[in-house]
């Protein structure tokens, strides 16, 4: 039997238990920061409408005041995003404007805000450690020792075993632990939808039995069934594609690599590693490149090829910083490399000056590497 929903905007479980409920948010709060906050009418909801959250089928955000702090929590089950305190920064800005009367900020009195507190909880199936801190600044496209702006985001792990201090001192936050697990193991691995969707019932049943969020669950079976039904769905869709985007991609990327040449292999290479990080993508891909080529039979010439891509990718780095009038000292140090492994792409670079030939500068430079 097809069921049909209505996708447009769903509460997730977290929303339902934290946002509709101020006796279990004051307990997460209190667990959260030691605190003892008796009064749950003390909190205020400040949780922003479905097209000014974070997603606008699912609304997995809540934010709150109480004692002068404004909380804003979240719970994630999929790949945690590195622009996590970006977006959050967004979400800030958002309520300020809704929060404060613009004209105010125009007044010689202070203007008084409560302290934010960024708290993000995960459940997903990635390995994770127990809790990761993000800065606003890892973002920056330079590295700077003082911010001028900051905002951090704790990213809490509640699967099963990890926080167990936090999970023991927060009821609700513990079950909603243990449900998302038992919902996650019965939906695995089944396909049939109608099976899925009497999955879904039972383990609510079962939950409900067991003391587990048994007001929740109860008041709000039918949604939850259909949240989890196609949100599980979904999240387990994007898990799998993504594993074997990844098991493809290292399968298929070496040998196409082979066939059209390590040219093709290293624009590609370098153009992907400049955008998600030089740094890891010359640990890990060279690394596994090295690996995988091995172990099918690369020719001794990519050796050379590897050898040579890394150089014309220091040659590049160090040209655009030469460009800029930037001294020797300065480019070691924002490179973070040594100065005598430098010295003669330093060298090199400026002695085809102002036209600043790549090849040109790689011929100077390889019989100094052969050398080596």
């Amino acid at each position: 039997m097809e069921k049909y929903y209505n996708r447009e905007y769903k509460a997730t479980l977290f929303s339902l238990i934290f946002g509709e409920n101020k006796e279990n948010l004051l307990d997460l709060f209190n667990a959260l920061n030691g605190t003892s906050y008796g009064n749950a009418e003390e909190i205020e909801y400040t949780t922003l409408e479905s097209d000014r959250g974070f997603f606008l089928r699912l609304k997995n955000d809540l934010s709150f005041i109480i004692d002068r702090t404004l909380g804003v929590y979240e719970h994630q089950s999929t790949t945690t995003s590195a622009n996590i305190a970006l977006r959050l920064l967004h979400y800030y800005s958002d309520l300020m404007r809704k929060m404060i009367d613009g004209k105010l900020l125009y007044r010689a009195r202070m203007v008084k805000i409560p302290a934010p507190q960024f708290i993000v909880f995960y459940n997903g199936r990635n390995e994770q450690a127990d809790e990761v801190i993000f800065h606003l600044s890892d973002l920056f496209e330079r590295r700077v020792d003082t911010p001028e702006i900051e905002l951090k985001v704790r990213m809490i792990n509640i699967n099963d075993g990890r926080n167990a201090e936090l999970l023991e001192k927060c009821s609700s936050l513990a079950q909603y632990a243990r449900f998302v697990c038992r919902m996650r193991n019965a939906l695995d691995n089944i396909q049939d939808k109608d099976q899925r969707w009497k999955a879904a019932s039972d383990v609510i049943s079962d939950s409900i039995n067991d003391g587990i969020l048994p007001d929740v669950l109860q008041r709000y079976r039918s949604e939850v069934i259909e949240m989890y039904y196609w949100e599980y769905d979904e999240e387990a869709h994007r898990w799998a594609i993504e594993q074997d985007a990844i098991e493809k991609g290292h399968k298929e990327g070496f040998q196409k690599g082979q066939q059209e040449g390590f040219q093709k292999g290293q624009q590609e290479g370098f153009q992907k590693g400049q955008q998600e990080g030089f740094q890891k993508g010359q640990q890990e891909g060279f690394q596994k490149g090295q690996q995988e080529g091995i172990k099918e039979g690369i020719k001794e010439g990519i050796k050379e090829g590897i050898n040579n891509g890394r150089l014309l990718e220091q040659i590049r780095l160090v040209t655009k910083k030469v460009r800029k009038g930037k001294d020797f000292s300065v480019i070691v140090e924002d490179l973070e490399s040594d100065e005598a492994g430098l010295r003669p792409i330093w060298n090199a670079v400026n002695a085809e000056a102002p036209s600043y030939d790549e090849q040109k500068i790689l011929d100077r430079l390889i019989p100094e590497s052969s050398a080596d």
